[in-house]
Formats: C-alpha cells, structure tokens, sequence
C-alpha cells in the first residue's frame, strides 16, 4: 500500500467511527460473537499458520494462543452492559442541580502494532478490548510471522468490513508509513527501542499509546541493558 492508500484507509475507518456504529452496544457484541466465530472455525486454519512461521506444533499453538481468546470473549460478553453503562458518582456542590455520571467512551481509530512470537495470542488479546470498547482498528502484525498475518488479512477480510478491522501486512516500511498518521490510541507490543520510535511517531500528534515491553522479546531486539 502507498502512502495515500493509508491515509485513506484511515479516513474511512474515522469517518464509519464518526458514524457512531462500532460505539453501538449491539455493533461490539456481534464484532465479539464473529470473532469468536473465527476462532472456532478456523482455529485449525490459524494453528497451521504459526507451525509454518514458528515449527510450533498447531495442537500447541491451540492451547497457548487460541484457548484463553474464546475465555476472554466470554467474559467480555458477560459484563460488556455493566461495563457501558453509566455509573453515577457523589455530587458535589459544584454539581448540585446536575445528575454526575462517568461515561466511558470509545477512542476511535486503533493501530495494533504485534510480535511475532505469540502470533495470534498477540493480536487476538487486545483486539478483544479494542472491539469491546467500540473502537475501529487497523493491525500491523510482524513480518516475521507472514502466515499467520497473511491468515489474519484473509479471515478478517471475510467477516469484517475493512472500514472497521483491517490488516496491514508488511515490515519496516509499512509500519513507519502507517505512524505517519494520526491514530486516536496505539498499542504495541515489543522491545524498547521499537517502543520508542512508535512513541516518537506518537507524540507529533499526541496520541495515548498502550505498551507492553521486555523480557525475551528485548534479548532478540538489542544487546543493551533493560534499563538504558
């Protein structure tokens, strides 16, 4: 993709967020119910995808990666009402004559930013709170797993409208056209010095940015110290 087909693929994601449809209590449910179609169907289909990028056997894969999905799933569908409504606070003198309330709103437009060691585990798990939460997303998985993202590209590409989930494939290139543009939340897991080029890219249009960082992932990125 070019650089204007990015930014039209931004635009079109924005522009159905401003539609108010992903923020609809019932749009999240069938997005989670769909995903949790995916899975069940073609669990096999992603399974064998990361035996081919990993050699991991698919019956592990299945447990490691895809098992605790469908648990999350469940778990989001059964509080999602309790967690979108309001919750009404203590007034103040302030607030008197008004009827104080916290509303949780959706973000908007998403990028997903994931590793390639946990191939599906690592797209998988945020994209559960990313849809639940109303948002669009657009996902970047590594180029280090191409199978499993190019099986990503193809079954999001069958169950979900591209202006609400939809897959970048590609490396570094890909990655430093698409944080030129302005996302309303990134998240990204990774080494450090990856997270500080995305929040580098982030802060020109101070975008929150969600990170998870270390462990093995940093012994394969940089020789440096954890702490540096």
């Amino acid at each position: 993709m070019t650089e204007h087909q990015y930014s039209s693929l931004l635009a079109t994601q924005r522009e159905y967020f401003a539609t108010g449809a992903p923020a609809a209590l019932k749009h999240r449910k069938e997005a989670l119910l769909k995903l949790k179609t995916i899975l069940e169907k073609h669990g096999n289909e992603l399974s064998e995808a990361v035996e081919k990028d990993l050699r991991r056997s698919a019956g592990v894969t299945q447990m490691l990666e895809l098992s605790g999905v469908l648990m999350e799933i469940d778990y989001f569908l059964e509080n999602l009402d309790d967690w979108t409504a309001p919750h009404y606070v203590d007034k103040t003198l302030a607030t008197a004559l008004d009827t104080p309330m916290v509303v949780s709103d959706p973000k908007g437009v998403v990028l997903l930013i994931s590793p390639w060691n946990y191939p599906l585990n690592m797209v998988l798990l945020p994209l559960v709170p990313i849809i639940a939460a109303g948002n669009t997303v657009i996902i970047k998985p590594s180029e280090l797993s191409a199978h499993s993202a190019a099986a990503f590209d193809k079954l999001f590409s069958e169950y979900f409208e591209k202006r609400f989930i939809s897959v970048v494939q590609g490396g570094i290139p890909e990655t430093t056209e698409l944080l030129k543009e302005r996302f309303d939340h990134i998240m990204y897991t990774g080494c450090t010095p990856v997270a500080k080029i995305i929040l580098t890219a982030a802060a020109k249009h101070i975008t929150p940015c969600t990170l998870e960082l270390g462990g093995k992932w940093w012994v394969l990125c940089s020789q440096k110290e954890p702490n540096d």
